[in-house]
Formats: C-alpha cells, structure tokens, sequence
C-alpha cells in the first residue's frame, strides 16, 4: 500500500514539521544540502514531461500493472527515507554520520519520483514533499502531536484558526500539567528523605514499600498526587 495517495494536507504537514524542527547546526545544514540537491533536478523538467507521458500509457496498456511495479521500486526508498529521519530526530548524536547518506538517499529518491510516471498528483507531490524535506520527512508521515489536537478541533466544527488557538493552548497546558507533575514528584521524593533520615530501621523498610508501591501505581497510569494519594489510604486500610 501506498500511503502518499491518502495524503490530502501536506502543504499544512511540511510548515508543521518546519515548525517542529530541531534548531541545531546539522539539521540546518541538511536541510539546505537537500534542497541544493534537488533542487538542482529541475533540468530534468524536460525529460519529466516524455517519461510522464510514456510511462502513463505504459501503465494504461498493462492495466496499472506498471503502477504496482514503480511502487514496489519506491518502497525501498521511503522505507531509507523514513528510518533515517526518524534517527535523525530521535538521535541526535547519529546526526554526524547520517548527514551525506541521508541526503543522497534524498537525492535519487527525488531523482526517481521526478523520472516515474504517477497517475495521482497528490501523490506525486507527497512523494516529492517527502524526499524534498529529508531529514522533516518523519513529521510529514506522522506529524506532531499539535496536527492531532487541530484536527479534533476541526471535527468539533472549530475554524481553522480557532482549532489552531486550540491547539497551542492543548500544548502550553500539556507542559504546565507536566511541570506540575515533575514539581510534585520531588515534593514526595523530599517527604521520604526526610522522614527516612530520622527513622529508625523498621520504619525505614515501611518507608522503602511506600515509595516502591508509590511508583508501581504511577507505571499503571496513575499520576504523582493521585497514587501517593492512593498509597496514604492503603496504609490507612491495613490493620
């Protein structure tokens, strides 16, 4: 399957993964490689306009089988494209070794979508967005969290400016919960530092389960508050 023909947004997806860009040297730097690179492609405009046409009544006459075969030529591209970009945001430290590779993987990868004929310009230009944005091309697949939040606002009948106000808002309030859940968890670290330093042996191995049992409800979904929360009322249970 072809997943570039269910690709309708990707103007909007490219600025999201601009936005979402790392700021480092490397990545400006691959970014603007890329675009030499390919860029540099657009001589082939010419032999573009003869391959397109040739290749759309090649894949009229086998009945789309042509289309079938191209896509499995494609695979292995998108599948390079895609593991490295998602090291590439993911590792930083690979950055360094991904940096030529990675572009010139981009490189033929364009040189081929440009070269092959594609019945859908949707997918074409998915394709091209793909290639063109490397080491982005993760974010153009699976964007950020901020595309998920703006498309529930857009179902919810929000205007595009009022699902993108949404969206900011879902973040800032996603990273004050998570500053309030960080603040919290040390509250508790510093009650049992406290009170472990002036317990005496026994109490010290009931302030040790606390803290274990404490962090096994925080791994089954639980937040900070509400497993200390949990663990004050079990202790409060137990005769």
């Amino acid at each position: 399957m072809d997943v570039t023909r269910n690709i309708l947004d990707m103007q909007y997806r490219i600025g999201l993964a601009q936005d979402h860009a790392p700021k480092d040297i490397l990545t400006k730097t691959a970014i603007v490689l890329v675009k030499v690179l390919t860029g540099v492609l657009i001589i082939l405009a010419p032999i573009e306009v003869v391959t397109t046409a040739l290749g759309g009544c090649l894949i009229a006459i086998t009945f789309g089988l042509l289309t079938f075969v191209l896509t499995l030529i494609w695979w292995p591209f998108f599948v390079l494209l895609m593991g490295t970009s998602w090291l590439w945001l993911h590792a930083w430290y690979l950055r360094i070794i991904l940096l030529i590779p990675g572009a010139l993987i981009a490189t033929l990868a364009d040189l081929y979508v440009i070269l092959t004929p594609e019945p859908e310009k949707d997918a074409k230009y998915a394709k091209l967005a793909i290639t063109d944005e490397w080491p982005l091309s993760w974010y153009l697949i699976k964007p950020p969290a901020e595309y998920y939040r703006q498309q529930v606002g857009m179902e919810e009948g929000l205007s595009a400016k009022e699902a993108n106000e949404q969206a900011r808002q879902l973040n800032y309030d996603s990273g004050a919960l998570a500053s309030q859940e960080e603040e919290y968890r040390h509250s508790v670290w510093e009650i049992y530092r406290k009170e472990w330093e002036t317990a005496n042996s026994e109490k010290r191995v009931e302030l040790n389960k606390r803290m274990l049992r404490w962090q096994e409800l925080m791994k089954s979904g639980l937040t900070a508050s509400q497993a200390y929360i949990k663990v004050k009322e079990e202790e409060t249970d137990t005769p």
